[in-house]
């Protein structure tokens, strides 16, 4: 609390500090005045003119080493009458209402309500104001209802179908991909527009060099809040002893920019989503380290199509930091820093069925458990972005623990404690410059240090007749232990001519991991066989790739040629287990764009990536999973080859507004391994053996996204259709097994007036396995949903809003479910003040039980969790 609070008052010294003035102009009203003159005047000479914004803020630089003392400020429009204020030195900031001229002849104002986005080369740009209302809170209100924007339920967003690599605030990048904590947090009245960045190249000594297909979104913050500090503070408390706290503190300025917040709740709002980072696979694809998973872990918890708010019972708390210093022009400092703590409780029941050609298996399951975790991290970064030169070096450490308490009832009775530790520390270098000759180069270094520990204890020892031969004990310990180490060097050399850009890397990677296991009964009668693992994994890489990029008026072609000398060596002494492997990869990649109009274009990739496993797939000995699984590996050497080829059309109208895509793609797996799963009574055996196998599938995808101007409204239609074929190896018999699943998916969002705003959501999805080639008689199951959410703002100070959630789910051979949520909310600001009162209430029709139907592929689940019931809860809001 104390760094929160110094953190505010570091804000607080240079606002007063900067050599600016800021204000706001409004009229006898209290409504925002917007192309209002403001003069700075001395003796009658203008020192300085400024107009003010749509919002009415306005900022004005003052002159160096002139005294405040000796100013006037003046503001006027016509139709009101002039106004002028005296300025004073302690006095930054000014508000300005005018009074409409009595003298004045009557007028006539026309201006064009129809919303209009401006298009500039590869820029979209979006006025905020055109898409908003009175009921919005923060940006990500506003973004939904933009015509071309999506956001997904974990607040994903995408442009016409494709997801945004970076969020930048006034250009620059203060959140990496974890940019919920923008969308969550920044007032929407603050943004002026929203620009949508087509094609765009994050690195600006590479721009119109190297093919870029990525889409940016940056928010352009209005002069009037860029000199102030911003926040909102929320506390909250309700029945059944709820309570509710958001403290934030915000600045947006050309030299620094923050957003830091403290939040707690057990209201089931999961803090959670605001570290979610949108984009791994982009990241995971440059440091290229597969890191290994845990091995120990829970069975998943996640109600089908249920958002979290309605499920989680929770206690949680989160203080995260983030801030960014411009030193110079593009030159910049940033941290992004965060603990957590939460306590959560998970209760229910399942019956699961694997539907083999010859039987049935079922599972019946019913847990209790409470999970504690907590999480520490930091992130340094310094970036010197210039047009020949840049420079970035990026500082990672993240660890987190979590200790996890359940009883289970599984045909017996006992209980489980898991406890985790995490431990990652990496940093990224990366260097680029050009030579005499005008040719680039780049120097890149990554290197990390992660450590997995794992940790399991069931009382009393289950499964007495694998692990003692048959004899009861008190408890059996599973424990697991991952630490590993790797690093990643490359030299490339670019060199632009004209169109084309030729660019050659050469490079080394190694990787450095051991994994320990131990699976221990109390008592032993007798030995158990296979009972751990001490495997050490080495793997060396050395590459080397040649690249192309060529940029025409109305095409982009981009060729990667890259090849790999890989060398893996395996050693378990306690198996006599000593495999290696010495293999060249070839895995190209190609990319064209072509521009059949203005704003539309096709695109076609193809990519092949041959690879190794990871340690996961090699160990010999058994690893307990969890109470349910019991794994082991028997295979050769894992390898995998992916192929995949796609193409896109995408086509935007942008003047009226509309905006479609369709994709089509198809991918390949061959895999030398497969994973055999042999069912028992209460548990399952998964082992890995070398049976080569293929998978594929085809995914056809089209979108739509129009603004409807007589409704003011966004309509977005989404329609997928996916095939699959894979086999499972179940019970020694090899199983065909083909996957079909539709889907679509309508949206509508309308702001009908700057009083009234509407969104309606409905999904329907359907999935069915076929087996061994039987299409007439498939497994099956459905679900519906439809969310439908309406805010009146009743005058300007009251608000109502309402919510209706719905869901079905049917299942072959199974009941159908239905279940309605209701939620309200009330909200009052209190005349002339920044105070607000919010009255809500959640799952009004108390719905404390809640089961879902679901299929993966041979495996029907029926599940029933228990949900918090209502909520009634009172909250404060005050804006700073």
């Amino acid at each position: 609390m104390r760094f929160f609070l110094l953190l505010i008052g570091l804000s607080l010294s240079y606002n007063a500090i900067a050599q600016s003035l800021s204000g706001k102009v409004t009229d006898s009203l209290n409504k925002p005045l917007s192309d209002v003159s403001l003069m700075l005047k001395r003796n009658n000479i203008i020192l300085a003119f400024k107009s003010s914004d749509d919002k009415g803020f306005f900022t004005i630089i003052l002159p160096p080493g002139i005294s405040l003392d000796s100013l006037i400020l003046e503001a006027s429009i016509l139709s009101y009458d002039k106004q002028v204020v005296n300025l004073h030195k302690n006095q930054l900031f000014y508000e300005f209402h005018l009074k409409e001229n009595a003298n004045q002849l009557a007028t006539i104002n026309v201006k064009n309500i129809r919303p209009v986005l401006k298009v500039r080369g590869d820029t979209i740009s979006y006025k905020t104001s055109d898409f908003s209302n009175n009921n919005d809170r923060v940006i990500g209100d506003v973004l939904r209802r933009m015509p071309g924007i999506s956001v997904d339920k974990e607040g994903k967003i995408a442009f016409n179908g494709k997801s945004i690599s970076n969020l930048y605030i006034d250009g620059d990048d203060l959140l990496d991909d974890k940019y919920n904590i923008a969308t969550k947090s920044i007032p929407n009245g603050i943004v002026n527009q929203v620009e949508v960045l087509q094609n765009h190249q994050p690195v600006k000594m590479l721009k119109d060099k190297v093919v870029s297909d990525k889409v940016a979104i940056n928010l352009k913050i209005s002069d009037g809040a860029k000199l102030r500090l911003i926040g909102n503070e929320t506390i909250g408390a309700g029945v059944k002893d709820l309570y509710f706290a958001d403290m934030n503190a915000m600045m947006f300025s050309g030299k620094f920019k923050g957003i830091n917040y403290l939040k707690a709740n057990n209201t089931a709002t999961d803090l959670s989503e605001d570290l979610i980072a949108h984009n791994t696979g982009d990241y995971q694809k440059r440091i290229d380290n597969n890191k290994p998973q845990p091995l120990l872990f829970l069975p998943s918890y996640a109600p089908a199509g249920l958002s979290r708010d309605k499920y989680l019972r929770n206690n949680s708390f989160i203080f995260n930091v983030n801030n960014l210093v411009n030193l110079r022009k593009d030159e910049q400092l940033k941290i992004n820093a965060y603990t957590t703590f939460d306590k959560e409780n998970r209760d229910y029941s399942s019956i699961t069925k694997i539907i083999l050609p010859s039987q049935t298996v079922i599972y019946r399951d019913g847990q209790n458990t409470h999970l504690t975790s907590r999480a520490w991290n930091v992130n340094f970064n310094y970036l010197l972005n210039k047009d020949k030169y840049y420079l970035s070096n990026s500082f990672l450490f993240n660890k987190s623990n979590a200790d996890n308490i359940s009883n289970i009832s599984s045909g017996i009775d006992f209980s489980q404690k898991l406890q985790n530790t995490r431990l990652d520390i990496s940093n990224e270098f990366n260097l680029m410059r050009y030579t005499k000759q005008s040719n680039l180069y780049e120097i890149y270094s990554y290197f990390n240090r992660s450590s997995i520990k794992d940790q399991s204890n069931f009382e009393p020892g289950i499964y007495p007749e694998i692990f003692n031969q048959g004899v009861p004990f008190s408890y059996l310990m599973q424990s697991a232990h991952i630490p590993s180490w790797f690093t990643n060097s490359y030299f490339l050399y670019r060199i632009p001519k004209g169109k084309l850009t030729q660019s050659y890397k050469t490079g080394i990677s190694y990787q450095n991991q051991v994994l320990l296991s131990q699976l221990s009964p109390s008592i032993l009668s007798g030995t158990i066989d296979s009972s751990r693992n001490n495997l050490t994994w080495q793997k060396l890489k050395v590459y080397g790739e040649a690249s192309y990029d060529w940029i025409f008026e109305k095409a982009k072609i981009s060729l990667q040629l890259p090849v790999s000398y890989q060398q893996m060596n395996l050693t378990d002494t306690n198996y006599s287990y000593k495999p290696s492997l010495k293999r060249l990869f070839f895995n190209p990649y190609f990319l064209l764009k072509y521009y059949v109009g203005k704003e539309s274009d096709f695109s076609l990739t193809y990519s092949m990536r041959s690879d190794i496993g990871t340690i996961n797939e090699f160990y010999r000995g058994y690893v307990l999973s969890s109470f349910r699984n019991l794994n082991a590996n028997d295979g050769t050497i894992s390898q995998q080859r992916n192929q995949s080829v796609a193409l896109g059309y995408n086509y935007k109208e942008s003047i009226s507004m509309f905006f479609t895509s369709v994709f089509v793609a198809f991918s390949q797996v061959h895999n030398n391994n497969i994973q055999s799963q042999l069912y028992f009574n209460n548990f399952q055996k998964n082992v890995m053996i070398p049976i080569p196998y293929n998978t594929s599938s085809w995914l056809i995808n089209g979108r739509m996204s129009k603004y409807i101007y007589p409704l003011h409204s966004t309509l977005t239609a989404n329609l997928s259709y996916q095939i699959s074929t894979s086999s499972q190896f179940q019970n020694n018999i090899l199983v065909p097994v083909n996957v079909i699943i539709p889907m679509t998916e309508l949206n509508i969002e309308s702001s009908l007036s700057k009083k009234i705003s509407l969104s309606y959501n409905i999904n329907l999805s359907r999935y069915r396995t076929v087996v061994n080639g039987n299409f007439a008689n498939p497994l099956k199951t459905g679900q519906l949903t439809y969310k439908a959410a309406l805010s009146y703002n009743l005058f300007d100070q009251l608000t109502l809003a309402c919510e209706n959630s719905f869901f079905h789910y049917n299942q072959s051979g199974s009941e159908s479910l239905n279940y309605n949520f209701l939620d309200a909310k009330i909200k009052y600001r209190l005349f002339k003040s920044r105070l607000e009162l919010e009255g809500t209430a959640k799952n009004i029709l108390n719905i404390e039980h809640y089961s879902t139907r679901s299929l993966l592929e041979l495996t029907q689940t029926s599940s029933t969790y228990e949900l918090p019931g209502r909520m009634i809860l009172l909250k404060a809001n005050f804006s700073l």
